[in-house]
């Protein structure tokens, strides 16, 4: 615990910054998805065709995992909040309209005839009688929506929208439990606090323990406050335009290597411009990173030659590094007016993993000797290696190997699940430290499958018109990172438990990278 409380107390103003950023996504889905639902919960207790239309579309949104809707609203809206809030949003409708629209049907039929006896209006009945009697089933499906949205917000990192999950999947992705933890325990704390106050405010609309005219007060006034919360939360935490020259983008995929890269990327430009650098990491992969900067909403990222060169750009058969480079380049200029700079010098070649035992057991030294034991085995893969054509297609396709399992994990789960003995097998990257630390047996790849996977930076071309003094800015790194210093960089994150921060800060330091670079 000595260890946690001290990442809390280092981290602290961060805890509070993605605090205010889960609660803002959080709570702005609820004011709005409350504004939407109440009125059609209302329409739709009173038309029966109506409600089992609108149910059941929502009920359809209930039964899609929440990645699978992000997924299906990343390629209209793009990375970032809107994203998110559309999606929290979507979540939040069921429990709130159908909750609504029980508390309506369950008012006593006599009730609403004593109210038709005394001249009451259609808008005066619902206001007067109807709604003040359901609101305890309405605050209930607030209270649920609310509980959803707090969970679900979480996975606004994947896609660049900030918020509690950063600390969370950080943590996955270096293995971290004291990262998680500072992610987990803040988003219950926020959960519990969240239903504390929708209980106050149950109580104030119910009026059973404040005088009428305190309670109504009290809860105009709570709903102006709330209101303004949103809108400071909004200006304060809402991305910064992408017309503002003075900010500079940087994006990363979710794992050590590439938190270490984003960060050399960024405190590089930091202390060489004056441009004002955005972290946009912990991005859900390649596709979301590739298409963040088609969509400018990041500016630059650490890419891989193999993997644009066989999944974005889909083709297969070069194996040379300088012919990989060269057509990835050219193609992504002609095709995307991406630019991509000098390598950085190492090369993660995808690879398969075993331990000692297993090797020894049935003497594996390549995959091909792995293929022919595979049936009686369990691997562990990225998910977004399950579709790849270098990755768990083009196994199949170049070794016909099919395991007897096939378990989609967290890379930084993974090395951990094969020490335990839950996977006979992993998919891995050659730079990894962890596959010396677990003393792992890498399988040749004696098909050449995987294509060379040297690292670089990717721009747009844009934003290099702009400012073309961040290729010269970051020249310096062009094979300054070996394969080894590549493993001993991510052995300092992985293993050792040190910030990426922290460890391409001494990196640049060590090497002279943070001084007298050309402008």
């Amino acid at each position: 615990m000595s260890s946690f409380f001290a990442l809390f107390k280092a981290q602290a103003y961060q805890v509070v910054e993605r605090t205010l950023q889960q609660s803002y996504l959080a709570l702005s889905a609820i004011l709005i998805a409350t504004v939407i639902c109440i009125p059609l919960g209302i329409l739709i207790a009173k038309k029966p065709r109506l409600r089992q239309y609108v149910l059941g579309f929502n009920s359809i949104i209930q039964t899609l995992p929440s990645l699978a809707v992000l997924g299906l609203l990343l390629p209209v809206f793009g990375i970032g909040i809107k994203t998110a809030l559309i999606a929290l949003i979507l979540y939040a409708l069921l429990p709130i309209i159908r909750n609504t629209a029980v508390g309506i049907l369950n008012i006593s039929p006599d009730l609403l005839e004593a109210a038709n006896g005394l001249g009451l209006t259609r808008f005066q009945r619902i206001r007067l009688v109807e709604l003040p009697l359901a609101i305890p089933i309405i605050i209930a499906g607030i209270r649920t929506a609310t509980a959803m949205a707090i969970g679900i917000s979480t996975l606004a990192a994947l896609i660049g929208a900030g918020g509690l999950g950063e600390f969370i999947y950080e943590g996955l992705a270096l293995n971290n439990v004291n990262l998680i933890l500072l992610g987990a325990i803040p988003a219950a704390l926020l959960a519990l606090f969240f239903d504390f106050l929708i209980g106050y405010l149950e109580k104030i609309l119910t009026l059973k323990h404040l005088p009428r005219s305190y309670s109504q007060k009290s809860f105009w006034r709570m709903s102006l406050v709330a209101t303004c919360v949103v809108m400071v939360f909004y200006f304060v935490f809402a991305p910064a335009s992408s017309s503002q020259e003075n900010i500079v983008r940087v994006g990363s995929k979710n794992f050590s290597e590439q938190l270490i890269l984003g960060e050399i990327l960024a405190q590089m430009i930091e202390a060489k411009t004056n441009l004002k650098v955005d972290r946009t990491f912990n991005l859900g992969g390649t596709f979301i990173c590739h298409r963040a900067i088609l969509k400018n909403e990041i500016d630059i990222y650490p890419e891989y030659t193999g993997t644009s060169y066989s999944v974005i750009l889909n083709e297969a058969g070069l194996q040379d590094p300088v012919q990989v480079f060269r057509y990835v380049s050219e193609a992504y200029l002609q095709k995307f007016n991406l630019v991509w700079l000098k390598e950085f010098g190492f090369n993660n070649t995808n690879a398969l993993a075993v331990t000692q035992q297993l090797a020894q057991r049935y003497h594996l030294n390549n995959i091909e000797d792995l293929a022919r034991v595979a049936s009686q085995l369990t691997i562990g893969v990225p998910a977004d290696f399950m579709e790849r054509p270098d990755g768990f297609i083009g196994l199949k396709n170049k070794y016909h190997i099919e395991f007897k399992q096939v378990r989609l994990m967290d890379v930084g789960l993974m090395y951990k699940a094969l020490y335990n003995n839950e996977l006979d097998a992993i998919m891995a990257f050659s730079t990894d430290a962890r596959l010396r630390s677990y003393n792992l047996v890498v399988l040749t790849d004696n098909r050449h499958l995987f294509p060379p996977y040297y690292a670089a930076p990717v721009i747009r071309m844009k934003f290099l018109e702009h400012h073309p003094e961040i290729s010269n800015i970051l020249s310096p790194l062009a094979g300054k990172i070996t394969n080894e210093k590549m493993r001993q960089l991510n052995y300092q994150v992985d293993v050792m438990r040190r910030t990426p921060e922290d460890v391409a800060k001494e990196f640049l330091v060590k090497n002279h990278l943070l001084a007298n670079l050309p402008q």
